[in-house]
């Protein structure tokens, strides 16, 4: 891989840096732009249980359930707010808690999560509206997966969303 050259300038608007390169590798020649900007969008993260009980009559919910639920969310919000751009991804990891039973002793468990995180451009006075659509997808995710909690980040701050009304 050769690198053949390097372009930065900077922007009007001097938040704004642009960087390009040129790279052959193989015989082939990739330009290659990265553009990194002030206005960054703001950061989120929703993290809801995969598993519905305990013991043996646990239901486990899938990751493709828990990403069905996103993206028919994200598109009802983007078509009706007209926002640009929701972009995140979908991770599975196990959850772990413990807590205390007395004097020298305590519990733990484990199970399933899935956690939606990503960016979402940003907008302004458009943080209420984007917080409220976290609010009910956690809300969606919590009834159709049977938690009591699921929990959200979004600038800089978390909450827990406490389900309502009957699961799925």
């Amino acid at each position: 891989m050769k690198l053949f050259g390097i372009h930065n300038t900077a922007c009007n608007n001097g938040g704004m840096k642009r960087e390009e390169a040129s790279i052959a590798s193989g015989g082939v020649m990739y330009n290659i732009s990265n553009v990194c900007t002030k206005a960054q969008g703001s950061s989120f993260k929703i993290v809801c249980g995969l598993q519905r009980g305990f013991s043996s009559p646990a239901v486990f919910h899938t990751v493709e359930e828990f990403t069905s639920i996103v993206e028919t969310a994200m598109q009802e919000y983007v078509s009706t707010t007209y926002r640009h751009l929701i972009q995140g991804s979908i991770t599975t990891e196990r959850g772990l808690w413990a807590w205390p039973r007395g004097e020298g002793d305590a519990g733990s468990d484990n199970s399933p999560q899935a956690i939606f995180s990503g960016e979402v451009d940003p907008a302004p006075n458009d943080s209420y509206s984007f917080q409220m659509f976290l609010n009910q997808l956690a809300e969606t995710l919590g009834r159709a997966f049977g938690q009591d909690n699921v929990y959200v980040s979004y600038e800089n701050e978390t909450w827990t969303v406490e389900p309502v009304g009957p699961s799925d």
